[in-house]
Parts: structure tokens; C-alpha cells; sequence
């Protein structure tokens, strides 16, 4: 079986590296002298690949392109702890990063992954790393976001894919993958596309501008960050599990090694008989379930992938007494994005939601109230929130906030009434 070590599909997360970093933290800190390293437009333009590194070549053959410098890596991953080789320390950018070296199931690389042994970056290295690789390659990313806390850059090379992830709690990586049929659509698939090169806040004008400034627009409590439910099981035998955490929610992602219905009947299964209430809805492309108990809810999207699904879960707690607000203080957003936020609240016990989403498809859930969603969407995209009582008393009540200022709102005060509210965001 081929080892990948990012997912062949982008989900709301980032990479495996997350534990690479614990792991090989505890590794070797020697650090090798390194032979000198061609320009990266010559790996890309001659059979593609890393450094001297090429392309479906064997460890062996890795060993001798880099002599003395690549070591075998005890290396903890979600299945189980393997042993891999990389090397201690490679400098790109002028950022200190470790290295692991990825085959197919012929024994041919196919990857190259890198991390940095420091388990909080800053958005100054992400910038540093996305503007030197757009040197290295002569062009600049395609970018993409994820919710609020996960960003993305693309290079679409034709030997070469590149990916880069930030997350605003503190991880970087970095990978190199052979091409397996990428397109720009599906590099961003389940992304919001985060158009041109946007400049950051406090640029000195006539200065270059680098990547955008990336922030939790939301507000945190004083508690420590979130944890899944204990009623949140992991599949089976999973992979590329990865949790990013904030004090409003939790994320996590994994690629589990089963089909989508076996995946949505396992946490069916799971939820019915831990008590706790859900609801499931397909949208043609793959399936949401909404589950709530013991003070949080939780949303999962389970999809197709190249190999096994997708998992991808958000986590926050339950109706709060009082929703957080939108900090009023200017959030510094890459142009041509806003941050969208859809509140519904009012006096009925539950509503059926009919909404668009960030990724501009449909889904529909069952809710207490209140609720609110947050996501970023580009400039000119539709906006659609509808929730239907789901009782014969009480009302609803639904809001569109567009950057903080109101967008449209509605009321239902009927028994099952529908309030619908919709626009398009400014151009």
C-alpha cells in the first residue's frame, strides 16, 4: 500500500505532521551538513521531485542523492508508530524544517513532507514560506481557506504539487507531492477561494504585498481549548487523523479506510446508542449529520475520497446562553472575502435549517435554538439561510451578518413557519 503523508483530498485541517512534530521532536537534533541544494525549478522541470530528489525513485536512491544527511525516522502515526527517513534539518526559506520521505506501493517517492520541530509558528514564517516558494517557481499560489482558523496555498506545478498549511493555532507544513491529476478545482474543492495576492495590514504603501494576515475573528472564553466529546468515536483503523483546537471549537479530520455509507452508518449506529440526537442529510456529493449531547454539538462531513472517506468534524458548545458577538474591533481580511455569520434564535423548541454554505452548497439540519455559523465566502457569493418551527408554538427568528453589519433578517412567528433571509455579499 502506497504511504501518503497528506491527504490526496484537502480537508478543513491540516496534515498528519501534527504528531510528526511530537514525534520527532524527541528524535536526534544533530544537525548534517546538507549538500548544496539546486534551484527548485530544476526538480520541476526534469521529471519533478524535491531538491535532488526526483521522482519514483527508491530509498536507496534517496540515501545516495543526499550522502550522510538522510537518517531512518521513528515516526508516530494515528495507525501505529513506523519507521521513515528523512533528515534532521533542511533550511528553506530560512526556516529550520525536518523532512520525511513518502513511497508508493513500488517503492517510488512520491512525496516529501516537511515540518518544523517547534510546535507554535508564527503567520510571519507561513508569509516567509509562501513568498520564497513563489520565487523558487516563478509564480504565485492558488489560496483557500477553511472556516476561520485553516488557510491554504496551491502550487500547481507540471511535476510538481505543492501544498501549504497554516493553521492560526500554531502548526506549518509543507509538502511536496507527484501529480496525480490535480486541477485547480479540485486543489480547492471544500475551500473558500481566496482570490488575488492579498496584502497585509500595515504594508508600507509601494511595498510588495504578502500574504494576508490571518486571525480568530471570534471571540475566545478564558477556558482552555476544546476537546472532541467523549462520544465522538474515531472509525476504525483511520488515518491522517488531525485535530486543530481554539477555545470556541474543535476540529478534527481523518481519512477513514471504508466506504461513505459504511462511515455515516457507524456513527448512526454509535449516536443511537449513546443517546445522543442527530439528524443526517445527503446533498448528492456527501453527507452531514448534526449530533448533540453532553454540552456540545457537533457537525460531521463524510465524502467520497480517492481512497476510503473523508471525515471532517466541528465541534462547539451547545445553544449558549448568550451567542458571542463579532469583535467590533477591524478584522484585517485578504480582499475580496468576508466573514459571513448566520444567528437563528427566537422561542420555538427546534428549527429545520435550509442554508447555503460556505463552499456554495445545501445543506439542511435540525436545531435547538439559538445557533450561529460563522464562515468566510468571496465577494459576490449568495448567501441563503432558512429555518422552518419545527412545533406548534413559539417562533423563529434569522439573521445574516455580513463583516459585522446586517444583511437581511426574518421572523416567523406562525406555527411551523419558514423565515428566510438571503443577499449576495459586496463586491
Amino acid at each position: 500500500m502506497s504511504r501518503r503523508l497528506l491527504p490526496t483530498m484537502n480537508a478543513p485541517g491540516v496534515i498528519l505532521l501534527t504528531r510528526l512534530a511530537i514525534a520527532l521532536g524527541l528524535a536526534s537534533t544533530t544537525v548534517a551538513q546538507l549538500p548544496d541544494l539546486p534551484s527548485q525549478r530544476g526538480a520541476n522541470g526534469s521529471g519533478g521531485g524535491w531538491s535532488h530528489a526526483r521522482w519514483g525513485m527508491t530509498q536507496e536512491q534517496i540515501k545516495a542523492a543526499f550522502p550522510g544527511v538522510v537518517t531512518t525516522q521513528r515516526v508516530e502515526l494515528p495507525k501505529g508508530v513506523t519507521d521513515m527517513i528523512g533528515m534532521d534539518r533542511v533550511d528553506l526559506a530560512g526556516i529550520p524544517f525536518r523532512a520525511l520521505f513518502a513511497f508508493d506501493g513500488n517503492g517510488g517517492l512520491n512525496e516529501v513532507a516537511f515540518h518544523l520541530p517547534d510546535s507554535t509558528q508564527s503567520e510571519t514564517q507561513f508569509r516567509k514560506l509562501e513568498d520564497w516558494l513563489s520565487n523558487e517557481y516563478g509564480q504565485g499560489p492558488l489560496r483557500g481557506a477553511a472556516g476561520t482558523n485553516v488557510f491554504y496555498s496551491f502550487w500547481l506545478l507540471p511535476n510538481n504539487v505543492i501544498r501549504v498549511i497554516w493553521t492560526n493555532t500554531g502548526i506549518l507544513t509543507l509538502g511536496f507531492t507527484k501529480p496525480n491529476g490535480e486541477t485547480a478545482e479540485s486543489l480547492l474543492k471544500g475551500l473558500v477561494a481566496i482570490p488575488g495576492k492579498p496584502s497585509v495590514g500595515g504594508t508600507s504603501a509601494g511595498a510588495a504585498p504578502t500574504a494576508a494576515a490571518i486571525i480568530d475573528p471570534i471571540p475566545s472564553s478564558p477556558s482552555e481549548p476544546l476537546e472532541p466529546p467523549a462520544w465522538l468515536a474515531v472509525f476504525p483503523g483511520s488515518i491522517h487523523y488531525v485535530k486543530t483546537a481554539t477555545r470556541a471549537d474543535v476540529g478534527v479530520a481523518y481519512t477513514a479506510p471504508d466506504s461513505a455509507s459504511a462511515v455515516t452508518g457507524f456513527y448512526k449506529d454509535q449516536f443511537h446508542k449513546g443517546e445522543v440526537t442527530s439528524s443526517a442529510s445527503f446533498d448528492g456529493i456527501g453527507t452531514t449529520i448534526q449530533a448533540s449531547a453532553t454540552g456540545q454539538t457537533c457537525v460531521l462531513r463524510i465524502s467520497d475520497a480517492d481512497a476510503g472517506t473523508n471525515v471532517n468534524v466541528k465541534c462547539a458548545p451547545t445553544a449558549p446562553t448568550s451567542a458571542p458577538a463579532v469583535s467590533q474591533q477591524p478584522t484585517r481580511l485578504p480582499p475580496g472575502v468576508h466573514l459571513v455569520e448566520y444567528s437563528i434564535s427566537g422561542s420555538a423548541g427546534a428549527a429545520g435549517l435550509t442554508y447555503r454554505n460556505a463552499t456554495g452548497g445545501t445543506e439542511q439540519n435540525e436545531v435547538s435554538l439559538p445557533q450561529t455559523f460563522r464562515f468566510y465566502a468571496a465577494s459576490g457569493s449568495f448567501v441563503y439561510l432558512s429555518a422552518q418551527n419545527k412545533t406548534d408554538a413559539g417562533y423563529v427568528h434569522v439573521s445574516i451578518t455580513v463583516d459585522g453589519t446586517s444583511l437581511q433578517e426574518a421572523t416567523a412567528g406562525s406555527a411551523y413557519g419558514i423565515a428566510t433571509a438571503s443577499g449576495s455579499l459586496p463586491r
